[in-house]
């Protein structure tokens, strides 16, 4: 079974995220996609985050009823930052039988040589590079090694930072996001 990644914070999820999960599924690259909050990321540490139950909450009910779409907690219990490689070498160790993907847009590759064990991950992780609004894809495709396999999608143009905004301002989040979370979204976010 070849299972994807979806990391990240999550908040919210949104469109996006399930554009991008629908598309790795529709187009044969995986039979699965994990959504994977994290429940302290190492380059978001500063930033105030919605807390993780709430946050899987919101996921849980945006995946509603999409088998193909899960929810993995692999990535929550940390009191300090987890990284890629040792989530990846934990997930392989647990599920030997499944080939991981780790999906990402395009505008994590110029974030990637800062990860932590870059050189072992572009080796040994599988990537699915998702194409992102205003980013050169012939440019960066030629950046990258064999593991590296970029599918394409309508580009979604919305980010969680853009819908926590919306909400703070009072204006309208209705095209970016699952209908099953708006109100929860607008409660959680609006204070």
């Amino acid at each position: 079974m070849r299972i994807g990644l979806l990391g990240g914070s999550f908040n919210p999820i949104h469109k996006g995220h399930i554009a991008i999960a629908k598309t790795a599924i529709a187009q044969a690259v995986v039979d699965q996609v994990w959504f994977l909050p994290s429940g302290n990321h190492p380059f978001k540490s500063g930033k105030e985050l919605l807390t993780l139950s709430k946050r899987i909450e919101l996921i849980k009910i945006a995946i509603g009823e999409i088998p193909q779409l899960k929810i993995s907690k692999h990535d929550t219990n940390r009191k300090k930052p987890n990284y890629t490689s040792k989530l990846i070498k934990k997930l392989y160790k647990s599920y030997p039988e499944i080939r991981f993907y780790f999906i990402a847009g395009y505008d994590i590759l110029e974030e990637l040589p800062k990860w932590h064990n870059y050189n072992w991950l572009k080796k040994n992780v599988n990537f699915i590079i998702v194409n992102r609004p205003n980013i050169d894809k012939d440019k960066t495709s030629q950046m990258y090694s064999n593991n590296f396999s970029f599918i394409k999608m309508a580009p979604v143009d919305v980010s969680s930072s853009q819908i926590r905004d919306l909400v703070k301002n009072g204006e309208p989040i209705s095209s970016l996001v699952p209908a099953s979370i708006k109100d929860k979204i607008i409660e959680y976010y609006g204070n």
